[in-house]
């Protein structure tokens, strides 16, 4: 899935992704993504289920698109 990071909590090292494709905002841990978090930055992503019970399924594997894949 591609998105963009509506919000990031740099001293907390977590934030949310809003997606393209439904409008919506998915967790998202520092953790989880290739390099370092920048709001508004354009990424993609995979759904994973929760780490922790009750939770909901968050974004893994989050990387930041180029230009070109931005679209």
């Amino acid at each position: 899935m591609k998105g963009t990071i509506t919000t990031y909590f740099e001293n907390k090292k977590y934030g949310f992704i809003t997606a393209d494709l439904d409008g919506a905002s998915r967790f998202f841990h520092a953790s989880n993504y290739i390099g370092t978090p920048k709001l508004g930055a354009r990424v993609e992503f995979t759904i994973s289920e929760p780490t922790k019970i009750g939770k909901e399924k968050q974004c893994v594997n989050v990387t930041v698109l180029t230009a070109q894949e931005g679209g």
